[in-house]
């Protein structure tokens, strides 16, 4: 069933990134929206500036201004707490949305009910909006009825590969609500991979459903042209001296025994995988440093 579509947007300091964000969020073809802008005490006058500015033209959008600095989690978590319609999304104060975005995940989701939330493919571009990376289709993500098959298919996708990204697609809201209020926490989105996390806990739980079309690009914040290309994922894993934490937070979100048991097996194989690779790498390293020390 079709509705209101209710667009929480945490900013900070970033004027003109959040001019971006609102223009292409108000040129939704889908009308139907709320667009929540929580400020996260800005020091810079101009984000407020910015927030007016819309705010007189466009009747969709709303504002509050966090009295001090609550952090970025809170500030994330804030705008979900003051969802008020059946459809829920967050955006980021600097990305750029293909005018049919909004339009095509409700598509979606009216044509799988079963489904929880619905999303497409991204890109990334650079400061200046050049595109500098492409990502598979995220069709790949599209679910099953089967929620341990869905869990191992998200735990074995390597994080290089753009799986956070999952957070920006459009929930129903009361799947998500419920989710923050579960393991919100356990998720700890101050630590490394928080999104990715509570991403699973909500897979673990939830269908999803996502189409390979590039609606959203997502900005780096980098200047260069130069094109980002991944040769093999697999060789890049999560930083070795958070992996104690990344798993014990995977499993304190899974919602059952079993899948937190499939979540530690999953991670803890992959860790040994990406550890007997640089092992294997090892002989290469030792003679190249050789060589360089015989010639110098």
């Amino acid at each position: 069933m079709r509705g209101r579509v209710f667009i929480g947007l945490p900013t900070y300091n970033r004027p003109e990134g959040l001019r971006t964000a609102l223009t292409h969020l108000t040129e939704q073809t889908w009308n139907d929206i709320t667009i929540l802008v929580s400020d996260n005490a800005s020091p810079n006058p101009a984000v407020q500036d910015v927030i007016a500015d819309f705010a007189r033209r466009d009747g969709r959008i709303r504002s509050m201004r966090q009295l001090e600095n609550i952090g970025p989690a809170n500030n994330f978590r804030a705008v979900l707490t003051a969802c008020d319609a059946p459809y829920f999304m967050w955006a980021s104060d600097d990305d750029v949305w293909e005018p049919d975005f909004v339009a095509s995940a409700m598509d979606l989701l009216e044509a799988n009910p079963q489904a929880q939330m619905a999303f497409c493919t991204i890109d990334n571009i650079n400061l200046g909006g050049t595109h500098i990376r492409s990502y598979a289709g995220f069709s790949r993500f599209c679910s099953t009825a089967d929620r341990a098959a869905d869990s191992a298919c998200y735990l074995r996708e390597p994080e290089v590969l753009g799986k956070a990204n999952l957070i920006y697609g459009l929930f129903r809201t009361e799947p998500v609500r419920a989710a923050a209020e579960d393991f919100w926490d356990v998720a700890d989105f101050d630590a490394w991979g928080g999104d990715m996390v509570f991403m699973f806990g909500f897979i673990a739980r939830h269908q999803v459903v996502a189409s390979d079309r590039v609606l959203l690009h997502k900005r780096m914040p980098v200047s260069s042209d130069a094109p980002i290309q991944i040769s093999d994922p697999s060789a890049i894993f999560i930083p070795l001296e958070q992996f104690a934490s990344y798993l014990e937070r995977h499993k304190a979100a899974a919602p059952n025994a079993d899948i937190a048991a499939l979540a530690a097996s999953i991670l803890r194989k992959r860790r040994r995988q990406y550890l007997w690779r640089r092992i294997k790498k090892l002989p290469r390293r030792l003679a190249g440093a050789s060589r360089r020390l015989a010639g110098a």
